[in-house]
């Protein structure tokens, strides 16, 4: 081989490593991407447990207080037969009708604390939809630039080793070319 040779191989070899450092950076890029979507997601699902265990537990409560409310009905039911027990019936229907309110107000909170999951759920659902299409829009572009780098006629290498850097720089004064 002659030393024009050796040059245009030198040249396509460097080109060939410039390619595969963005393709390096562009993977690193995704994986810290990937990983901050995977820390949301955690904290969205431990969210979702809290307020399932919170659900959960309200239903719990409420299942006790019909029970509860069950048992005061039949005591005052078997009180109202016993002669002279009227204090005792007054007082037992009296704690009888503030089980409904309390009923009312853990049921709103179980009804509240079900919405909020589910329109977290729908929210994260489209923040990650986006942001994928985003990234997807990015890459290509990205990969667009690369592309029209390596097959432009007009530019010229002049035999310098191009550092990782100078390719960024060279894919951003693309990029603004191209936009």
């Amino acid at each position: 081989m002659d030393i024009k040779g050796l040059h245009e191989e030198r040249i396509k070899i460097l080109q060939q490593l410039s390619g595969l450092q963005v393709e390096k950076d562009n993977l690193l890029w995704r994986e810290r991407e990937l990983n901050v979507k995977n820390d949301i997601a955690d904290v969205f699902r431990r969210s979702s447990a809290v307020v399932d265990s919170r659900i959960s537990d309200l239903g719990i409560e409420i299942q006790k207080q019909i029970e509860e409310r069950k048992m005061i009905e039949a005591k005052l039911e078997e009180a109202s037969r016993e002669p002279g027990r009227k204090e005792i019936i007054e007082e037992f229907k009296a704690l009888v009708s503030s089980f409904p309110e309390e009923m009312g107000t853990m049921q709103g909170q179980l009804r509240k604390y079900k919405k909020a999951a589910s329109y977290d759920l729908f929210s994260f659902i489209n923040f990650f939809v986006q942001d994928l299409k985003e990234s997807e829009s990015e890459l290509k572009m990205i990969l667009k630039m690369y592309r029209h780098e390596l097959t432009d006629p007009s530019i010229e290498l002049d035999g310098r080793v191009r550092t990782p850097k100078w390719n960024w720089m060279r894919c951003e004064k693309n990029w603004q070319l191209m936009s």
